[in-house]
Order: structure tokens, then sequence, then C-alpha cells
């Protein structure tokens, strides 16, 4: 399992989703914005890989990202700022999914460190179905 994402400006937030990845045990790779020195830097100490491109096109910088996860196993996107758990990611592991979601995401605000909890179904109300995502 490896983990893609995106880097662009908030190295604070950057620096903690490394340290996360490293405590944790899980490669990265990230497509960094050129001349962001700070997430270059932290990119540097702890990706497995990176490349650095201009922020103006994402789908690009997406692509390029996904490019060096290849031949590392299954790949997650995550956000520069999401902080999955080891245990969601070994679940995933031997899965057969197009798409996953974790059943509950937190959010953290740094200023004040209130946490919220979202809790999700799914389920779709309308269906009674677990939703379906990419190809089928």
């Amino acid at each position: 399992m490896v983990g893609v994402t995106l880097l662009h400006g908030r190295p604070g937030i950057t620096r903690l989703f490394a340290l996360h990845m490293a405590d944790i045990g899980v490669p990265w790779v990230a497509a960094v914005t050129e001349g962001d020195e700070a997430c270059i830097a932290i990119a540097k100490a702890f990706a497995h890989k990176y490349v650095e491109i201009p922020n103006d096109r994402l789908d690009k910088k997406w692509n390029n990202a996904m490019v060096l996860a290849r031949g590392m196993g299954k790949a997650v996107i995550l956000g520069s700022d999401d902080l999955v758990s080891k245990e969601w990611l070994d679940y995933l592991e031997d899965k057969e999914f197009d798409y996953a979601l974790p059943k509950a995401t937190a959010f953290v605000d740094m200023e004040t460190e209130r946490v919220a909890v979202l809790e999700a179904s799914h389920v779709s109300p309308k269906t009674g179905r677990a939703p379906r995502f990419g190809a089928g």
C-alpha cells in the first residue's frame, strides 16, 4: 500500500501528514508545487518519491503523482491533511475495491483543538444499498 498526495503550501500540516505516515510505516509519494521550498524539503525528507510540478493543472499534478506510485502495490489517494489509521489501510490491502470510504472522518480545528467526527452510513437512503463508485 502506498499513499499518493499533492503538496502545496501549508508546511505545518504537510509535516504532520509526513510524520503520521512515517509513524504508521506507510510509504507515500507526492507531486509538490514547484518553488514551494518548505513542502519540497518535507517531501525530500519523508516521501518515498516526489516530483516538482506547477500547480496550475491539478489533473496533471494528480497524474504525475499516480505515475510515481506505479509498481508499489495498491495506491490510496490521500489529501495532504488526511490522517488515516494503519488498520484501515491494512483492511483495504487484501480487498478488491474500486473505491472505499472510511466509516468515520474526524475534523480537527488546529487553533482550538476541537474535534468533530462525521459518521458515514455507507448505505443510500434512496436505494437501501451501499453506493458504487468507479468501474461497475
